[in-house]
């Protein structure tokens, strides 16, 4: 289909140590253009697991995965960064600045990667919106929580990716912060017909997906009363 950007079908994930670990139990998910996907569940329900296979960083051990149509559970770790690579975007529940780089060379960072031309307009309008503006010359060090949650927000934005993974993206932001950057990713999927995945614990942020999921013990289920089509 061609409005789809990803599918999961039948995907499970384990962990071996002493034991064997399920983490995803017989997943099944398709991933729509244009969409917003909410994922609730709690700490261990193994939502950043689920995001990291639908962003093509983890594998599954057992199903397949789907990317634009193309198979590619099956693909080594290189060719599945070159899938990703300007494509795929991921707001990380740890943030994972840059330290010794200053507010705007994180949020910069990957367009080097990618050499995609930056934008300037749409920068200015998020650093805007998210009152980044006086702080873009400073270190992480020097960022409170939420500003540092802000900048990997812009930084995962920046390239205009057709598919946005966030992972606990309002965790450190306060009510204000959290009502804007909802609106910055309800209107940034609508205007670039682009896809966002965020896992949260947060009911807050249901009101601007398109699909309501929740997953529990590893198993995904439609929350059909929050469902919104």
């Amino acid at each position: 289909m061609a409005n789809v950007i990803v599918e999961l079908k039948n995907v499970s994930k384990s962990y071996t140590g002493s034991e064997l670990i399920p983490v995803l139990k017989s997943v099944y998910l398709t991933v729509e253009l244009g969409k917003i996907y909410i994922i609730l569940g709690p700490s261990g329900s193994g939502k950043t697991t689920l995001l990291n296979i639908i962003g093509l960083l983890d594998k599954p051990s057992e199903g397949e995965v789907f990317f634009e149509g193309e198979r590619v559970d099956t693909l080594s770790e290189d060719e599945l960064a070159v899938k990703r690579a300007g494509k795929i975007s991921y707001i990380f529940q740890d943030i994972r600045l840059i330290p010794t780089l200053s507010a705007i060379d994180n949020i910069l960072l990957p367009t080097y990667f990618v050499k995609y031309k930056i934008d300037f307009s749409f920068l200015e309008y998020l650093l805007n919106s998210l009152n980044l503006n006086n702080k873009v010359k400073m270190y992480p060090s020097q960022l409170s929580g939420g500003q540092a949650q802000r900048v990997a927000i812009i930084r995962a934005l920046i390239t205009k990716p057709m598919l946005l993974l966030a992972d606990e993206p309002t965790a450190n932001l306060d009510t204000k912060n959290k009502d804007i950057v909802k609106e910055i990713l309800y209107n940034y999927s609508r205007e670039n017909n682009a896809s966002v995945v965020l896992a949260t614990h947060d009911q807050s942020v249901v009101d601007i997906g398109d699909y309501v999921l929740c997953i529990s013990d590893g198993v995904l289920k439609r929350n059909q009363d929050c469902l919104r089509c």
